[in-house]
């Protein structure tokens, strides 16, 4: 509210008295100050109701909710692959991922091989651009060994029974599971010639595919035991 002076007593009252309270001299006000408190009033009761029902039409959307965040796609190194055997028919799928020469970061023609076994699980298997060294003999044949490192986990070795030219050699059960878990693979071998090469494979993001490897493997696991 604004304040005036008293012209008869020089005291200060309010705009709107209609008597000085000092000395009592009579004031009419004016209109203009009547009209400008009618607006003041009129302003705030309309800033209150369009506040209010402005937030009951707002759209849900726009009230605190939040949207989904987009579905992150994690790019893999691995794809699957299929075989039809041209005798029976039968298709059959394989997981595949490429490696690389560890040491020279260049594509090379190797990598590991993931299939099903009969009974429902999967197998695996590493194959070398070169031949692999022979360590011993069994009834099965030759026997090379390997290393073979998961992530950030110490190196393990490894050995195996050899075939196709000893280039191939099937990885144990616990390296298996390690590689559908790991993120990174290094496995070196020593070759024929008494050198050594490091393969190296990106094993990440392969989660969905080894599920439906799993369910596919079951599957043919089911057909094998049907009479």
């Amino acid at each position: 509210m604004g304040v005036k002076i008293c012209k008869a007593c020089k005291k200060p009252m309010k705009s709107t008295d209609t008597h000085c309270r000092t000395c009592g001299v009579e004031y009419k006000n004016s209109p203009i100050i009547l009209i400008v408190i009618a607006l003041f009033v009129l302003g705030g009761l309309f800033w209150v109701g369009y506040s209010f029902f402005s937030k009951e039409n707002k759209p849900v959307s726009d009230v605190g909710e939040v949207e989904p965040k987009p579905i992150e796609v994690v790019p893999t190194n691995w794809v699957m692959e299929d075989h039809t055997d041209k005798m029976t028919d039968a298709k059959n799928f394989y997981l595949f991922n490429k490696a690389i020469n560890a040491e020279t970061g260049k594509s090379v023609d190797a990598g590991i091989t993931i299939g099903c076994s009969y009974y429902g699980g999967l197998n695996g298997v590493f194959a070398s651009d070169t031949p692999i060294k022979t360590e011993s003999f069994s009834k099965d044949g030759a026997e090379g060994e390997y290393s073979v490192r998961f992530d950030d986990k110490p190196m393990e070795s490894g050995n195996s029974s050899l075939s196709s030219l000893n280039r191939v050699f099937t990885l144990n059960d616990s390296h298996l599971q390690q590689v559908e878990d790991s993120s990174r693979v290094l496995i070196r071998i020593t070759t024929g010639t008494d050198g050594y090469k490091t393969f190296e494979m990106n094993t990440s993001g392969g989660g969905e595919l080894f599920a439906k490897m799993k369910e596919f493997c079951l599957s043919k696991a089911k057909e094998n035991k049907t009479p």
